[in-house]
């Protein structure tokens, strides 16, 4: 045997001792002893080291008692890809945005158990801690949450959503001709024009040009399966921001500052990383403290003014350092109005309703400390508004106060559920939503500000 030849077959011995020492069936390492624990544990990422390689001997002899394999032989994957096997989401067509909803239903369903958070409300409803009454329920509702429910009812049915203005302008775009005939006329079946004055009392709908282009993403966004995330820049914060521009309230867009009369404004924040503080968490949920909500309306004070200066001195003197429930720094001196969460079409709405009790169940909390549990302050402000998006679909509930649980130091949270009253499916649905969150843009603005003024900022310390 030549040199060379020698060498070839030394290296055909080493590549071959690499074959085998790599396990035709790993076994998994040790760790959780349920399938649910070891489904959690599950990662798509590629290991952090490779397997080392043995040496190879100096005299050239083979590692393995094994035969030894034909050199000129085609090479071949020694571990094929089995049905079991965990896979690159990204390499598999999947997109990385939709990953994570896929595996946790694959999760729930492989194990067949309840998640935490379920888990966790199921407690909190076991404690007394929550109920999650229906609005069209045997239980009364409180007069001033009944008044804007029915309000928000007579919303979701396309009545009085639209000025005598808008109408012609949407017949105008249905007589024109074009892809979108039927778009504009099916927002004029029934009749959508108030006459009572209160559509132009909450503020105005955006231009025509702007409503198509919200529905056109919505559509973009459910046909090629956008992300939660890709619905919440595409559509939900856009649609946002677009009914407070045109609301009767004080915004950023709308503020005269220098007109000195205005001291706060209504706006609109990503709030998807604030946590809720431990302090303010349901006792019964003590690891339940990070659920968050996607979005907040926010009472932003205007700089240089009393409120301003309050609020920040409010926030210092805070255990943790906010007016708020959370310490999550854009929100600690812009009181939370309003709370939306959003999931993705027709899922996870008991997901979405478990965020939503623990973050209102915590507001609840930080109020009542704020304002010394005050039974008067309590009964004055009556209900905290809240939001759920489920992609094209929009949802009001409410969450007001119960009484105090006996044998412990806790009051109860009623979350009150469901009004649908609106979907980017179609325009008329649009215009259902803008008018709502103008609608609580306004309560934001006379309501909920001038009673946190009062009773949580003793009416800004005199």
């Amino acid at each position: 045997m030549t040199d060379s030849q020698d060498s070839d077959q030394r290296i055909v011995n080493w590549l071959f001792t690499i074959q085998n020492s790599l396990p035709t069936d790993p076994s998994p390492p040790p760790g959780p002893s349920s399938k649910k624990d070891a489904l959690e544990d599950i990662t798509y990422k590629h290991p952090a080291k490779r397997l080392l390689s043995p040496p190879m001997t100096e005299d050239g002899g083979s590692l393995s008692k094994r035969p030894r394999p034909d050199p000129n032989a085609t090479p071949r994957r020694t571990l094929p890809l089995r049905r079991g096997d965990s896979i690159s989401l990204s390499s598999s067509g999947v997109s990385d945005a939709n990953s994570e909803s896929m595996h946790k239903r694959v999760r729930t369903a492989r194990s067949g158990n309840s998640s935490p958070t379920k888990r966790g409300i199921s407690a909190m409803r076991m404690d007394g801690l929550i109920t999650h009454p229906s609005f069209d329920g045997s239980e009364p509702l409180p007069d001033a949450l009944d008044n804007i429910v029915q309000d928000i009812k007579r919303d979701s049915g396309g009545f009085d959503i639209m000025t005598a203005a808008d109408k012609i302008e949407f017949e105008k775009r249905a007589s024109a001709g074009g892809n979108h005939v039927h778009l504009f006329q099916k927002a004029l079946k029934p009749d959508p024009v108030d006459k009572s004055g209160v559509r132009e009392a909450l503020g105005r709908l955006p231009p025509v040009d702007a409503l198509v282009e919200t529905w056109q993403k919505a559509e973009r966004c459910q046909n090629h399966s956008h992300s939660e995330a890709g619905w919440n820049c595409a559509v939900h914060y856009p649609l946002m921001e677009l009914a407070l521009k045109y609301a009767n309230v004080t915004t950023h867009a709308t503020a005269d500052v220098t007109a000195n009369q205005e001291e706060i404004l209504i706006d609109v924040i990503n709030a998807t990383t604030a946590q809720i503080s431990p302090m303010y968490a349901p006792n019964t949920l003590a690891m339940q403290h990070k659920k968050r909500v996607d979005f907040c309306f926010m009472v932003e004070s205007i700089e240089k003014t009393k409120a301003a200066t309050c609020l920040s001195d409010k926030s210092l003197l805070s255990p943790n350092d906010s007016v708020n429930h959370t310490d999550f720094v854009p929100l600690r001196a812009c009181p939370i109005s309003v709370s939306i969460e959003t999931k993705l079409t027709g899922e996870e709405w008991q997901s979405a309703m478990a965020q939503q009790t623990v973050w209102l169940s915590a507001h609840w909390n930080c109020l009542d400390r704020l304002t010394g549990d005050s039974k008067v302050a309590r009964d004055e402000l009556c209900f905290l508004p809240a939001i759920i998006v489920q992609g094209h679909d929009w949802t009001f509930l409410a969450a007001t106060r119960g009484e105090m649980i006996e044998g412990r130091n806790d009051r109860q949270t009623i979350i009150w559920n469901k009004i649908g009253f609106g979907s980017t499916t179609g325009l008329k649905g649009i215009c259902q939503i803008i008018k709502v969150l103008q609608r609580l843009a306004l309560w934001s603005q006379r309501t909920y500000w001038p009673w946190f003024r009062k009773y949580a900022m003793n009416n800004l310390e005199g």
